[in-house]
């Protein structure tokens, strides 16, 4: 009876530590992904000349934000737009809100 409930507390301490790499494997995952997304939205940004509001929409049907720094819908070619991606994470075991994971890229409109 002694080694079953060893066990068992072994497994319970055991747990957290499993569910803590599960959090920061997911976390890379989306980082990750967020990272792909904003290479793959540089090109487009800079083909389209600016943010376009069916861009907006796309990358809220995926949960993900999109904020400008300065000007991103009128823009010559030449400029220079930054912006940067947002996704939130709920965690499983490292906090009880939301982490805000984000991602900066600068583009150039017309130069690919």
């Amino acid at each position: 009876m002694g080694n079953l409930l060893n066990t068992l507390f072994g497994v319970l301490l055991i747990l957290p530590i499993i569910l803590f790499g599960v959090d920061l494997y997911s976390i890379n995952a989306t980082k990750s992904y967020l990272e792909a997304r904003a290479t793959t939205l540089s090109y487009r940004i800079s083909k389209e000349g600016g943010v376009r509001q069916t861009l907006v929409n796309e990358l809220a049907s995926e949960n993900i934000i999109i904020n400008c720094f300065g000007e991103c819908q009128t823009v010559s070619a030449g400029q220079i737009i930054k912006f940067q991606i947002a996704t939130y994470y709920t965690p499983i075991v490292i906090n009880a809100e939301n982490f805000v994971i984000t991602v900066t890229r600068t583009v150039m409109i017309g130069y690919l």
